[in-house]
């Protein structure tokens, strides 16, 4: 009878802490630079695209200007900024009958579960972006690559918001 107290404890303890193991970090655990990320990172990043054809915004697999979707942290709802994004994308991919990819991304902030599911929602919510002006839903895949394709690995908060994106991809 002791011994299946132990097991039940035991079950319920690793039970526990795998739960909490999905969770983001919280605000006041972050360091500093992380803390109060807000859309001024992302305008920071949309700014910093400039002529530089790999940091670009621009998916330089096809000449049309498809520009990544950039997220706030711990974020995957479109901002008014990201939605005229997504929409400008849309119009730029009606033009084309080509399979599209929408890779999602993010920082390293998080369990790889965590981001994998996250990276995925935001793939999620450009593609209702984009299916809602108008683009056929099965010329759409998505994928998430969580926190496993980082663009940038420096530690920093402008680095991390260029990590949580994402990009569109034709395929072949």
């Amino acid at each position: 009878m002791k011994n299946m107290k132990i097991v039940l404890l035991s079950i319920a303890l690793m039970l526990f802490f795998a739960s909490c193991a999905g969770q983001p970090a919280p605000d006041d655990a972050l360091p500093n630079d992380v803390q109060n990320v807000d859309t001024q990172a992302n305008d920071a990043s949309e700014n910093e695209q400039g002529s530089d054809s790999a940091d670009s915004g621009v998916n330089s697999a096809n000449s049309e200007s498809i520009k990544i979707v950039y997220f706030d942290f711990d974020e995957f709802a479109l901002t008014q900024g990201n939605m005229d994004i997504a929409l400008a994308n849309a119009d730029s991919l009606s033009s084309s009958s080509a399979s599209i990819k929408l890779e999602g991304n993010c920082d390293e902030w998080g369990s790889d579960e965590y981001n994998y599911a996250l990276g995925l929602k935001r793939a999620k919510a450009v593609k209702d972006a984009i299916t809602s002006n108008g683009i056929d839903e099965s010329r759409i895949s998505m994928v998430s690559y969580g926190e496993s394709n980082p663009i940038c690995s420096e530690k920093n908060k402008s680095c991390w918001s260029k990590n949580r994106r994402v990009e569109t991809k034709f395929l072949p």
